[in-house]
């Protein structure tokens, strides 16, 4: 389960002895930066026990769709906020998310928002190839730039010499797009380092 690193989870604990929170428990151990929302039949006291013990939030049943759905998207909006302060890590290179800095050891290099933003792609992705238009979706996505590869030649030359010292991280795959690609990964979508 925590290999899958889940946004929300969404549980049905009721037994026909009452609720058992073990599970649940459990989970909040174990994942702790996931949302545990339950759901059940649960009495107004085992309800605050569950929020107390483990539980971000407990509907109970019945309950509208409608309502359900809207509870699932503001858990998973404040999720999305949370994880601004997640680094990527890719050999000796540091993407601070939140901070919206990349470093190289201790050294600060300077980004703009759309470098920023192409590198954040590649690390998300590393040592995968990430065709044009995969790209150009992702960093241009409400732009008329979207089948324009010219525009993203120039960005990857920007980036490249920024990154120089590093190698050629970010490599060529001839007609189909790019990949950054290094002889070691250090780590990936580094949660770890928050």
């Amino acid at each position: 389960m925590q290999k899958l690193k889940p946004d929300l989870l969404i549980m049905d604990l009721q037994t026909a002895e009452g609720l058992d929170l073990e599970p649940c428990r459990h989970l909040a151990l174990t994942m702790k930066k996931t949302p545990i929302m339950l759901l059940g039949t649960a009495s107004i006291q085992e309800q605050i026990d569950s929020l107390n013990v483990c539980a971000n939030d407990y509907l109970s049943v019945p309950f509208s769709i409608e309502e359900f759905l809207a509870r699932v998207r503001a858990k998973i909006r404040r999720v999305g906020w949370e994880k601004t302060n997640e680094v990527f890590v890719f050999q000796d290179l540091w993407l601070d998310i939140g901070a919206h800095e990349l470093y190289r050891d201790d050294q600060k290099i300077e980004l703009t928002a759309k470098e920023f933003d192409l590198l954040k792609y590649f690390m998300a992705y590393p040592q995968q190839v990430l065709t044009h238009q995969q790209i150009l979706d992702t960093v241009w996505p409400d732009s008329r730039l979207t089948n324009n590869t010219n525009i993203l030649h120039v960005y990857i030359r920007y980036l490249r010499r920024k990154l120089k010292s590093a190698g050629q991280l970010i490599q060529t795959v001839r007609g189909v797009g790019y990949m950054l690609k290094g002889s070691e990964v250090v780590a990936q979508k580094g949660e770890y380092y928050q």
